[in-house]
C-alpha cells in the first residue's frame, strides 16, 4: 500500500521558522531581506505516465508560506526567481525536513502565475519508479503526517 495520495495536501511545519535570504536578482524583487517560513504546504500532482517515452512523472509542489510582516508582494513584489532565497530554503529544508531530504536539491520554482500574495510556490518533478518508491518510503517514515483533500476534490466527487 502506497502512502502518495495523488490531489491531496499536507502541512509541515519546521519547529522554528526558516528564515531565508532573498538577494533581489530575481524578476520581479530588488530587496534584499530576511523571510520567514513557518507553514509548508506539499501536495502531490497527477502522475502521468508516457508510453510512447516509456517514462513516468509525478510533480510534488510546496507552498512555503510567509507572514505579511516578513514579506509584503505589493511592497517588494514576488520572491519568484530570487537566487538566495531558493538557496537558504533547499538548505533548510534538508534539515528540517530529513525524510525528505534527498528531495531539496531538486526543489525549482512554478510558474510566475502560481505565486501567491502570501507563499512562495516551489515543485519537485519526480521522473522514475525508485524515485516514487523512495517518496513513498520517506512518507511513511513522518508518522504524524495526514492527507488533507482540497475542497475542489471533493467537489468534483458530487
Amino acid at each position: 500500500m502506497t502512502f502518495i495520495k495523488e490531489n491531496r495536501y499536507t502541512v509541515l511545519s519546521p519547529k522554528t521558522p526558516m528564515l531565508c535570504q532573498t538577494k533581489g536578482d530575481g524578476y520581479w524583487s530588488s530587496t534584499n531581506r530576511t523571510v520567514a517560513t513557518s507553514k509548508i504546504e506539499m501536495e502531490v500532482g497527477e502522475a502521468s505516465v508516457s508510453l510512447w517515452s516509456l517514462s513516468v512523472h509525478l510533480p510534488v509542489y510546496f507552498r512555503a508560506f510567509f507572514p505579511k510582516r516578513s514579506w509584503d508582494t505589493d511592497k517588494y513584489g514576488l520572491i519568484y526567481t530570487d537566487s538566495l532565497w531558493l538557496k537558504d530554503f533547499r538548505e533548510q529544508f534538508k534539515t528540517r525536513f530529513p525524510a525528505l531530504a534527498w528531495m531539496a536539491g531538486k526543489i525549482n520554482y512554478t510558474e510566475q502565475g502560481m505565486q501567491g500574495d502570501n507563499y512562495v510556490s516551489l515543485v519537485v518533478h519526480l521522473e522514475s519508479m525508485g524515485q516514487f518508491k523512495r517518496f513513498d518510503k520517506s512518507l511513511m517514515a513522518m508518522p504524524d503526517m495526514k492527507w488533507i483533500e482540497p475542497e475542489w476534490v471533493a467537489e468534483l466527487a458530487d
